[in-house]
């Protein structure tokens, strides 16, 4: 792979060679500065061909988990022992618990 600065050190014949390995076409006819722009093109390109085959032989991906609908895994709101102070038990005439609401301090 070549940057920028080590193409455009090389002189016009090193690059033409350059890009007819990289098979880029007319590079006879090209410009120093078009040749390493076009050098850079084509690495680049080949680089996006070797990024995506890559990718296609890398392990498969796992799926999501199933949910599960257990009770063991749902969270209590409310706990054995603990109530919440808002409600307060209050007997009726008959004698039987009656709930009422109160307002937050």
């Amino acid at each position: 792979m070549y940057d920028i600065i080590d193409l455009n050190s090389k002189l016009v014949g090193e690059l033409r060679e350059i890009a007819k390995q990289l098979n880029i076409p007319k590079f006879d006819s090209l410009k120093k500065q078009e040749l390493v722009y076009k050098i850079l093109d084509q690495q680049a390109v080949a680089g996006a061909k070797h990024t995506e085959t890559e990718t296609d032989t890398s392990k498969p991906k796992r799926g999501r988990k199933p949910k599960s609908e257990s009770p063991e895994t749902t969270p209590q709101l409310f706990t054995a022992g603990k109530t919440d102070p808002r409600f307060v038990s209050v007997e009726n005439e008959n004698g039987t618990p009656e709930s009422k609401t109160t307002e937050p301090d």
